[in-house]
């Protein structure tokens, strides 16, 4: 194992050992009409000083507009949960630990030929399932809502003709990702929110493994973009920080996670995990130019990256027309609306921006012909809201000079009615 991987590793279980010293709080969950779900990385905003997950939350506080009751349950190894975060989610850390450090005695003896490695996998499905079962039977739940829903937890659910709704994360989704495919259907949820016309189209592939779709207006952007509800926004969202009042041009940049070797197939595209050398040059060549440095929920929350928080840290000194920490947790929407262009390597948030009339820059080789990503982000390409770029600084900064906000928003369709889908959500599917 080299440094580099070592130091992966020691990063990792150093995160674990924070979350597995919160106790665990989910037998303190009460009943409920809907269950929901998701991971720190989720919860990439920030409310009144607690962490706010901009989809669950949104969606959770439509629901609870409805009348209806929710609670909230964090991922195991989160640490955002109880006080921490909107909706108060109570936490699994250490029940998970347990079960994961029982497995790994087990493992040992497989070694030794002392034990079946199959009763082995079989004692992790059957522990993971029985957590989940007891979540349903603490909550009485008719319905969950989940990013990134467990399999295990699926399993349960289904056993119990309870729905679990995926809503999806991000937009633009295609092929379908994270080995849904190929995976069986007992595993996956039951139904699919999806916010774009894209998503919808690659999900619905899925249907003869009983998973129905459905369309919804972004619960997020919509609350900036809608002129009413942009109204009923909390006022820490709707205010822009005085230093962006300013007549310059502004161009957001959107990180992502996976550069620093997680993913393997990105890895050595950039060598500092964040930023490459050719975007900090064109930086350097346009100082009358606004920069917004944006990090990822992931890097953002995650102790494992502070590395590159010092790292922008100390770019975000030497360059004074480059801002990142008000850019990295303000509302993305909000930001948006002062900005005149987008650069990223492939983050979704090109759909955001395109939401909002924000041209994008695409500079990731994977997108290039032949690239794994060559065919992502086709339809904005084709009309004109997203532009495939090069990793060279000159061209990068005659792009930024010339960019300017579309005349019109990036438009999808509606969306189903939301009375009807939250109908739905509680209905389960025929084939469950």
């Amino acid at each position: 194992m080299n440094i580099r991987n070592l130091t992966h590793h020691l990063r990792l279980r150093l995160e674990q050992f924070r979350a597995i010293l919160i106790p665990d709080t989910f037998k303190k969950l009460k009943r409920c009409d809907v269950l929901l779900c998701c991971h720190d990385a989720n919860r990439g905003e920030t409310l009144e000083g607690l962490a706010y997950s901009r989809l669950l939350d949104s969606v959770a506080e439509e629901l609870m507009h409805k009348g209806l009751h929710c609670a909230q349950f964090a991922f195991h190894y989160n640490v955002l949960v109880g006080a921490k975060a909107w909706g108060r989610p109570v936490s699994v850390n250490r029940r998970r630990f347990l079960n994961g450090f029982i497995l790994f005695l087990l493992r040992r003896f497989k070694h030794l030929r002392l034990l079946d490695f199959g009763k082995v996998v079989a004692y992790q499905e059957q522990h993971e399932q029985h957590l989940y079962a007891q979540l349903l039977e603490l909550t009485d739940c008719r319905c969950v809502v989940a990013i990134n829903a467990a399999p295990a937890l699926c399993q349960v659910a289904r056993r119990k003709r309870i729905p679990v709704v995926e809503l999806l994360h991000g937009i633009g989704y295609t092929p379908v990702p994270w080995g849904w495919g190929t995976a069986a259907a007992d595993g996956l949820p039951t139904k699919i929110l999806s916010l774009d016309d894209v998503s919808t189209k690659t999900f619905s592939t899925l249907k003869h493994k009983g998973i129905e779709v459905r369309q919804i207006p972004h619960p997020w952007f919509k609350r900036f973009v809608d002129p009413a509800l942009r109204q009923q926004l909390p006022a820490e969202w709707r205010v822009l920080p005085s230093w962006m009042q300013t007549d310059r041009k502004i161009v957001m940049v959107t990180f992502q996670w996976g550069f620093s070797g997680e993913i393997p197939y990105l890895k050595g595209i950039l060598p500092n995990g964040l930023i490459h050398d050719e975007l900090i040059r064109t930086i350097e060549l346009t100082p009358s130019v606004l920069w917004l440095l944006r990090l990822h929920p992931v890097q953002l929350r995650r102790t494992y990256y502070k590395n590159q928080h010092l790292f922008i840290s100390k770019l975000t000194k030497k360059y004074t027309n480059c801002e990142w920490f008000q850019a990295s947790t303000l509302p993305l929407p909000l930001l948006f609306h002062k900005c005149h262009g987008h650069i990223t390597m492939t983050s979704m948030t090109v759909y955001e921006a395109a939401f909002l009339g924000v041209p994008s820059l695409l500079l990731s080789p994977t997108l290039q012909s032949g690239g794994i990503h060559e065919n992502s982000f086709l339809d904005l390409r084709q009309t004109g809201y997203a532009t495939l770029g090069t990793l060279n600084a000159e061209a990068i900064a005659a792009w930024v000079r010339q960019t300017q906000r579309c005349a019109t928003a990036f438009q999808t369709q509606g969306g189903d009615d939301w009375d009807a889908t939250v109908e739905w959500m509680f209905q389960p599917n025929q084939s469950t």
